[in-house]
């Protein structure tokens, strides 16, 4: 260790410039040779850190965070600190470490705002604990971060919670709806909220769907091929292209519809690979649905495509007709 001379007499000069040049060596060598470190210097090497982390530059500071994070054998309680400093720092630690306990990342719900509580939200494989904690801010897009979250762990009375938050927000419940571990009384009141939404988006769209001469009054039932639904979203019949999926698949054409109208891309995705389409053709669909023109960022691209990977055509079937049956 070449520096451990310099860090001695450092460590005996108590100005803030030896401070500020004593952890600016440390992190050096914490970063250079921690693999080597034994049991002893590597908590010491943590201690001291942990105790002038305040006092590292940016850029020493940026070096040493973006280690750590990706880092397996980063110490908790190094990480625990950088969670809570500014989102700038905490960011990259609570984007990509596995080492903060449920403990830690609650502290930081309780402690810290939005910016961070947002990230954790998204961190997968989250726990109830972790859940329960962020339904305590009462943030609707808290909550909505939750919902998209397919891998996060949710109890009943924290879902009965994240549905009071967002019952006036349609378009934020319905991340909800096709979850497959909502508890069944639960997924009753969202087809309520969906279908009292529908009937009031019916009333609104009925004057404009006539001059699109849709064929509302028709109803499909039978078998009906993916190609004739993907006829009718092509030519602009919106209420047709519900209709026809709803009889392909047996489903409520209610629940289906509140879900496509809230623009999720889950919604959009789960269907798609329900009717064993390419993954390419989600952003087009949903496009033609919601009649605009807007490109997936690279997230929602990547975010698609772990779906298709992780779910098979029976499966996205399956979800289908749990959260979408009549």
């Amino acid at each position: 260790m070449k520096n451990l001379s310099s860090l001695i007499n450092l460590a005996h000069d108590k100005s803030d410039e030896s401070r500020l040049e004593l952890v600016k060596l440390t992190s050096q060598e914490f970063l250079g040779c921690k693999d080597e470190l034994s049991e002893q210097q590597l908590a010491l090497f943590t201690s001291i850190i942990n105790q002038l982390y305040n006092y590292l530059p940016n850029g020493v500071k940026a070096q040493l965070v973006n280690a750590l994070a990706i880092n397996a054998a980063s110490p908790e309680n190094i990480l625990a600190t950088i969670a809570e400093d500014d989102i700038e720092y905490a960011g990259p630690v609570l984007n990509f470490s596995n080492n903060l306990s449920d403990d830690t990342l609650i502290g930081v719900i309780k402690r810290k705002g939005f910016d961070h509580q947002v990230l954790i939200a998204k961190r997968p494989n989250i726990g109830e604990g972790i859940t329960d904690a962020l339904a305590e801010t009462n943030n609707s897009e808290i909550a909505a971060e939750v919902g998209k979250n397919l891998t996060a762990k949710i109890s009943k009375n924290t879902y009965d919670k994240y549905i009071q938050v967002l019952k006036d927000n349609v378009d934020a419940i319905g991340l909800f709806a096709v979850r497959s571990d909502i508890p069944e009384d639960l997924s009753k009141q969202i087809t309520e909220i969906f279908t009292k939404e529908f009937k009031e988006q019916s009333n609104d769209n009925k004057t404009e769907h006539a001059q699109q001469n849709e064929p509302d009054d028709t109803v499909y039932v039978g078998e009906v091929s993916v190609s004739e639904c993907l006829d009718q979203l092509q030519n602009g019949h919106n209420g047709a292209f519900i209709k026809c999926c709803a009889a392909h698949f047996g489903i409520s054409p209610y629940k289906l519809k509140a879900a496509l109208d809230t623009g999720n891309l889950q919604h959009y995705t789960l269907l798609v690979r329900a009717m064993d389409l390419d993954v390419s053709t989600v952003e087009n669909i949903r496009n033609k649905y919601l009649k605009e023109t807007k490109h997936l960022s690279q997230q929602e691209s990547k975010d698609a495509l772990v779906f298709w990977i992780t779910v098979t055509v029976p499966r996205a079937v399956g979800m289908l007709h749990n959260k979408f049956d009549e």
